[in-house]
């Protein structure tokens, strides 16, 4: 089976191409055949290859089926440099910012977080962040308001320095 394959410039697959599923254009090798009653017919005895298939980018190169198999099986782990399949080790995700509500409160005392609450009851702009806080069910520990709002929350005493650089940091 021969296969296409088209290649970022990092070479990271981004589309394959086997000609079980884009038949190459081909011409039929007529060769005798005889029949039972001695005559003889020209019959196709076989197929000569003519051109890939129109439906195949000209962008794309020949791989071999094991350099197919070993990118379709291990995808993201594999690239393609210099006509070769190397191994590919991809970097480490970037931390989380955003925390799920749980997880950023869970940081809290209980009696700290009693107190958050008491104070969102005096102040409207506290409120109003642990309301859209709510509703969106994760809090963005990158996000400037998040940090201005635990900075007041450290500022009137509510948290320690400690608990706010605990809550501010990723996951």
């Amino acid at each position: 089976m021969k296969v296409y394959a088209i290649f970022t410039q990092d070479g990271v697959p981004e589309g394959f191409f086997p000609d079980a599923v884009f038949e190459p254009v081909t011409e039929p090798i007529l060769g005798p055949f005889v029949r039972p009653d001695g005559t003889v017919i020209e019959v196709e005895v076989a197929r000569r290859f003519i051109r890939r298939n129109e439906k195949i980018p000209a962008a794309a190169v020949e791989i071999t089926e094991d350099q197919y198999k070993d990118l379709i099986q291990n995808q993201g782990l594999r690239r393609f440099v210099n006509g070769e399949v190397v191994e590919h080790t991809p970097p480490p995700p970037p931390p989380r910012t955003e925390l799920l509500l749980r997880e950023f409160f869970g940081r809290l005392t209980p009696e700290k977080f009693r107190a958050i609450r008491r104070a969102a009851a005096n102040n409207d702009a506290l409120d109003d962040w642990i309301e859209r806080v709510k509703l969106y069910g994760h809090v963005d520990v990158a996000a400037q308001e998040t940090i201005d709002i635990v900075q007041a929350m450290r500022d009137a005493g509510l948290l320690t320095a400690n608990q706010a650089t605990a809550l501010l940091r990723p996951a």
